[in-house]
C-alpha cells in the first residue's frame, strides 16, 4: 500500500484526482495505483499514488464531492436547455417537432437530476 502523506492507499478506497474526479483504486502497486474513474467507467487509469486524495468512504464524501456533482448536473441541464431553445429559436426553416420532443425530454430528464440533488440535499442525505 503506498502512504501519500498520512494516508495509506490500498485496493477498494475510494479517492480523488484533481484531473479526472472520483474513482476506486483497483490495484496497487508501489507508488502507482489503478484507478476506474466514475466519470468513466471501464477506462481504468494508472496514476502515481501523490496525485489523488484518499476520501475515507462513499458515505463521508467532502463537500468538494458534493460540489463536483452539483456542478455536473447544472451543466448538464444547462447544455440541455441550450440545445433545445437554439432548436427551438429558428423559424425558417421551421424546427423539426421530433427533434424538438427529444430535446425538451433530455431537458427535463436534466431538470429531474437537478430537482432531485436539491431534494436529497434537503434532506441532509450528502454526508
Amino acid at each position: 500500500m503506498p502512504e501519500t502523506g498520512a494516508q495509506f492507499i490500498g485496493e477498494g478506497d475510494r479517492v480523488d484526482h484533481r484531473k479526472f474526479g472520483f474513482g476506486t483504486v483497483t490495484d496497487v502497486t508501489g507508488d502507482r495505483i489503478e484507478i476506474d474513474f466514475d466519470d468513466q467507467p471501464g477506462d481504468i487509469k494508472r496514476v502515481m499514488a501523490s496525485f489523488v486524495t484518499k476520501i475515507a468512504s462513499a458515505e463521508s464524501r467532502p463537500l468538494k464531492f458534493w460540489d463536483r456533482e452539483w456542478q455536473r448536473l447544472q451543466a448538464a441541464w444547462l447544455k440541455a436547455r441550450h440545445d433545445f431553445e437554439a432548436e427551438a429559436a429558428q423559424f425558417r426553416p421551421l424546427p423539426n417537432s421530433t427533434t424538438l420532443a427529444l430535446l425538451r425530454a433530455e431537458e427535463e430528464t436534466a431538470w429531474a437530476a437537478v430537482q432531485a440533488f436539491i431534494e436529497d440535499e434537503r434532506l441532509d442525505l450528502h454526508r
